[in-house]
């Protein structure tokens, strides 16, 4: 017990100077700027002592030996094809890219090698929001190049940033599932943490702070070129009806890199929020908090607000709000499965066994 509290206040302590660090001054890209050459990055003095980066390790040279490693390249492909995604502006489908896979994979090789490549702007395209048939929302579907190329370097990132997710983050990781993030709330639920923060984030993938971002990534990552590919990407803008629209915030629902760049920036609020003892669950954007008490989740919600703010997220009023779970409550799309959870809560039945979720591993 007394290790677990140790590690909570040292991996909060450390969350919330980060968050600190990224409040502290006005202009954050003066830390992640990248020279040149691409070779490494320059950081500023006062940001740099706010963070103790002798606490953290540094991956450095990922280009020079593993992201354009043609091993690297032709996982990607794998992966990318396994998805059965569709093409971007170029309307290169994935079996045309297949057809000169050879070829393709070279000239990525090359061009990644010698600095070169530049990634397109993606294809906006609008799909229907779930259990919302009327209403639509964006996705930025990158070329089947772009797609390779970001899928290469998340085959290097992922290995970084995963070790320091939080037990509270159930989204885009290996092994977790909305199953298991319902299980969590569920446990949480039945040990008497019937006030529930049922909050929504305001656009969270189309109004990402760039910098904030880059700062967060750079503090893992000192390889100029591949900070300098996720400026990229991320400022590489959207094509609709044959217009260019620039992309001064957000990453790109549909970009492969997308899910990894949302939990980086999120991981100091599940970080926070846990060590000061709060029961956050959280999938992707969507996240909520069980508490004892209606006192408990209003503070709840203004600690998660204040530490959302820093890190340049913002809060949907109109759909967030404070509710004890008989009135039920939405989380993951899941209103039924949780108005089950409040009938079992009031008539003090059990649930079933096989109910709670499976660790994340």
């Amino acid at each position: 017990m007394i290790k677990d509290r140790i590690s909570a206040r040292e991996v909060g302590t450390d969350a919330w100077r980060v968050v600190g660090a990224l409040n502290s001054t006005a202009s954050v890209g003066k830390i992640a700027h990248v020279t040149r050459k691409g070779r490494r990055v320059t950081w500023g003095r006062r940001r740099e002592n706010q963070l103790d980066q002798s606490r953290e390790r540094k991956e450095g040279s990922l280009f020079d030996i593993k992201v354009y490693a043609p091993q690297n390249l032709r996982l990607a492909w794998k992966r990318v094809e396994a998805n059965r995604g569709s093409g971007g502006i170029d309307r290169v489908t994935l079996g045309e890219f297949k057809e000169r896979l050879e070829e393709e994979l070279h000239f990525l090789g090359e061009a990644l090698r010698a600095g070169t490549y530049e990634p397109s702007p993606v294809r906006r395209v609008y799909i229907p929001k779930p259990g919302q048939p009327t209403k639509r929302r964006p996705l930025g579907i990158p070329t089947i190049r772009d797609q390779v190329v970001q899928q290469a370097v998340l085959n290097r990132l992922t290995p970084i940033f995963e070790p320091d997710m939080d037990d509270a983050n159930f989204g885009y990781r290996a092994g977790c599932s909305t199953k298991d993030a319902l299980g969590k709330v569920w446990q949480e639920i039945k040990q008497g943490n019937e006030w529930i923060v049922d909050a929504d984030l305001t656009d969270f993938f189309g109004t990402v702070d760039h910098e904030k971002l880059l700062f967060l990534v750079a503090r893992r990552v000192s390889d100029g070129r591949v900070l300098s590919f996720i400026r990229q990407f991320l400022a590489a803008g959207y094509m609709e009806e044959g217009k260019y629209h620039p992309t001064e915030q957000g990453t790109p629902q549909g970009g492969v890199i997308s899910p990894l760049l949302s939990n980086v920036l999120l991981t100091p609020f599940d970080r926070e929020m846990r060590h000061r003892g709060y029961n956050l669950t959280r999938y992707a954007d969507d996240w909520v908090v069980t508490c004892r008490s209606r006192r408990q989740a209003e503070k709840a919600l203004k600690t998660a607000t204040e530490i959302l703010r820093t890190l340049g997220v913002a809060l949907n009023p109109t759909k967030t709000r404070i509710v004890h779970i008989r009135q039920g409550f939405e989380f993951l799309g899941r209103t039924r499965a949780l108005s089950i959870y409040q009938s079992c809560i009031s008539t003090a039945t059990r649930l079933p066994a096989t109910a709670p979720g499976k660790e994340c591993k």
